[in-house]
């Protein structure tokens, strides 16, 4: 009973936290974020997804007050909890808080975040790496979506698409990237190659070799 209870204490220092740095408080955000921080390490309680999550929002909060050296800290702080087969959760985390950065209207800081997050995957995991990879991608979802830079976003798509032809098992990566490299071809003017894009996803599951005309890929030029 008293480690649920100091766990959901934890939890509402967290969400207290958070909101604070939502309001761009981070000053405070950061005092909530470590109290709930040393109630896990005072209670030695269990060091799940919550606890990554409060991990990079004191990393976050850190990076935004310019204290880059504390920000790094409890990032790589993140990294050596979740080891390398489940970083997708610290990076992923990291992405959702720069998109809704980028959706306050504060595109710079998020995309900011999301390089920042990109260099710490490089020196960790490696550019041939998943985790760098899925990273990229996020980074190339974020010019597109706030209309940044969609050169740069069609070109960080590309890389990720190298990295697919030799990894052609990784679907759950693979339909992501392909339908955002569409949507950025379709911004450049280029309808048809993103059009034939979305068709080999869309029947990329069907068997050839008993298909109904009904069911074929259509033609893109009728």
């Amino acid at each position: 009973m008293k480690e649920s209870n100091n766990y959901e204490t934890a939890i509402l220092y967290t969400n207290i936290g958070t909101c604070y740095t939502r309001l761009s408080d981070y000053s405070k955000a950061v005092v909530y974020l470590e109290k709930a921080e040393s109630i896990y390490s005072e209670n030695s309680l269990p060091e799940g997804e919550n606890y990554i999550n409060l991990l990079n929002s004191i990393a976050a909060a850190y990076f935004y007050m310019g204290l880059f050296e504390k920000s790094d800290e409890y990032f790589n702080k993140g990294i050596e909890k979740i080891g390398s087969s489940n970083s997708a959760l610290s990076l992923n985390f990291l992405n959702s808080f720069a998109i809704g950065l980028g959706s306050a209207g504060k595109v710079t800081n998020g995309e900011a975040l999301i390089v920042s997050s990109l260099e710490k995957a490089r020196h960790f995991y490696g550019e041939s790496s998943r985790d760098y990879i899925e990273i990229l991608k996020n980074y190339a979802d974020y010019l597109r979506i706030f209309k940044i830079d969609n050169k740069k976003s069609l070109s960080l798509y590309e890389k990720c698409i190298a990295y697919l032809e030799t990894h052609k098992e990784d679907f759950s990566l693979r339909e992501p990237v392909l339908l955002g490299y569409s949507l950025a071809l379709s911004e450049k003017g280029e309808s048809a190659k993103a059009l034939e894009i979305v068709q080999e996803l869309l029947f990329s599951g069907v068997d050839r070799q008993n298909s109904y005309p009904e069911t074929d890929n259509p033609s893109i030029i009728d």
